[in-house]
């Protein structure tokens, strides 16, 4: 027991240490980036010369992170609690929760700027990070609970309250498990951009700050700072997912969620017209209150009926469309060149993980790496290796794209039907031939339901590289509109962007239904 631990430490540590030591030679000599690319011990002296600096940044970020993570689980599991036990609500509010979890946060954070004085803003961003992949999560647990135990607790009497306790919360640790390990690096990301608007402590603050006095050593010491943080926790929650997946075991669940467990509306087109309609009239009505029980100025807050007037009625409307329109020209095709990419790349390593597992097993450590690394930490490390221009923007999408992708496909290459890959042993059929025609249709609906779940975190990304580094598309434009101090056209982006995110996600989902019908299990 002990050597086969000692092998897999073996087999996650030498990646790493291969990568450290090309690193090394490649900064000491400046091979790449005329010099903009320090080595690790550059980064680390750095970080030496600058130690005093970081307890403050540390300890503002991570109480900012850890508040938000607090109040983001509780609301997160709660509502899924609710829409359990009623599931109505579900169907009633699924366009708000979408809307939240398509809604990027860079969008929100100069309005929760001006609602808000610090540092509430990076906490309500770290929640609104959070509250989403833990509803879901808590939901597909809860859904995928052992049908027989059901039934058990229904024979003897007991009600959707004691099945919930009894039965599907038990189920639902695991997915709650999973729920915090992504959680915890988003919560992450929500306080550092919560402190770009403003402060005196904060490790956003500090890159900020690092970013205008040019000091490569000291971005990437602070990007790597911020990154090994994100990773302890998501090593953490994985422990704790591992433990849970463990006791998880003695209560039973079935093989896997369902498409109701997606939330998908059932029914006459009618019905499912009007609970869409009954969607986005609460959004809007959830907007204006916003706006209401915060009681923003008037000069500065904008409802849906300013807003639609600003984009369609006003004397300037063409003039503002136009604007909006132009920058939309820029962003939302990086941001689906950006998907595809990190969707192939993810597609690729898949392959080549279930072809050759050893190879994906020294990876592992690097992908778990890029996927703790938070965005406006990422964004200025990568700018200064490739510069600012195409590359930079397809490579930060890419990477937020990557690793979640590349879970959900290696899941989906390893949940083809045991029977039909036995019967593809049985007349000899290659290890490609089995790719080809059993493992990769079977892995179809898990691709797409990674690209309905990367697709607003690619908007995102475009928008974080364009507010930071490139310039141009709507991420410059609002950073311009914050400026100028334009607060109808600021509005208008979180709208537009929001709308966008929301129909992006909406039609991957529509394929990703159809590919459960088509390549789903029966």
């Amino acid at each position: 027991m002990t050597a086969d631990v000692g092998r897999r430490v073996l087999r996650a540590t030498v990646p790493v240490l291969v990568l450290l030591a090309v690193w090394e030679v490649v900064g000491r000599f400046e091979l790449v980036a005329n010099g903009a690319l320090p080595a690790p011990s550059a980064i680390a002296a750095q970080w030496w010369t600058d130690r005093a600096d970081y307890p403050e940044h540390i300890r503002a970020t991570l109480t900012n992170a850890a508040i938000g993570f607090v109040g983001g689980t509780i609301v997160g599991v709660l509502l899924a609690l609710a829409f359990s036990l009623v599931p109505v609500l579900e169907r009633m509010f699924r366009g708000v929760l979408v809307t939240v979890f398509c809604l990027p946060l860079i969008v929100v954070a100069p309005v929760l700027a001006v609602a808000f004085t610090n540092p509430v803003p990076s906490r309500v961003l770290a929640g609104l990070a959070v509250v989403f992949p833990m509803l879901v999560s808590t939901l597909v647990g809860l859904q995928n609970a052992s049908a027989s135990g059901r039934q058990v607790v229904h024979a003897a009497g007991g009600g959707r309250l004691a099945s919930l306790l009894y039965v599907r919360l038990p189920s639902a640790r695991p997915g709650i498990a999973a729920g915090l390990q992504i959680a915890a690096p988003a919560a992450l990301l929500g306080a550092l951009l919560g402190e770009f608007l403003g402060g005196r402590w904060g490790l956003g603050i500090y890159l900020l700050g690092s970013m205008s006095r040019g000091i490569p050593e000291r971005i990437w010491a602070i990007g790597m700072t911020a990154t090994l943080i994100s990773a302890a926790a998501y090593g953490l929650f994985g422990l704790v997912g591992a433990w849970a997946a463990r006791a998880n075991a003695q209560v039973g669940s079935d093989s896997g969620p369902t498409p109701e467990a997606l939330g998908a509306v059932k029914g006459p087109l009618v019905k499912r017209v009007g609970m869409a309609l009954l969607s986005i009239a609460i959004v809007l009505v959830a907007w204006q209150a916003f706006i209401v029980i915060f009681d923003l100025p008037p000069t500065f807050a904008r409802g849906p009926v300013e807003t639609f007037e600003f984009l369609f009625t006003a004397p300037k409307a063409s003039a503002n469309r136009e604007v909006i329109l132009d920058a939309m020209a820029q962003t939302v095709p990086l941001a689906l060149l950006g998907l595809a990419v990190g969707l192939l790349a993810a597609l690729v390593m898949a392959v080549v993980a279930t072809l050759r597992p050893g190879v994906a097993r020294g990876l592992m450590p690097i992908c778990l790496l890029l996927q703790s690394m938070p965005l406006v930490a990422l964004t200025p490390v990568v700018v200064i290796v490739l510069g600012r221009d195409l590359v930079t923007v397809l490579a930060i999408c890419a990477s937020v794209t990557f690793f979640p992708a590349f879970v959900t496909i290696s899941q989906g290459l390893a949940s083809a039907p045991p029977a039909t890959l036995t019967l593809m042993r049985s007349v000899d059929a290659s290890t490609f031939t089995t790719l080809w025609r059993v493992r990769l249709p079977t892995a179809v609906p898990h691709l797409l339901a990674a690209a309905s779940l990367a697709a607003p975190r690619c908007i995102l990304g475009v928008m974080i590289a364009e507010y930071l580094a490139v310039g141009g598309g709507l991420g410059f434009l609002l950073a311009e509109s914050r400026g100028k101090l334009s607060f109808g056209m600021m509005w208008a982006i979180a709208a537009i962007v929001v709308a966008l995110s929301v129909a992006i996600y909406r039609l991957v989902a529509v394929a990703e239904h159809w590919a459960i019908r088509r390549f789903g299990p029966a």
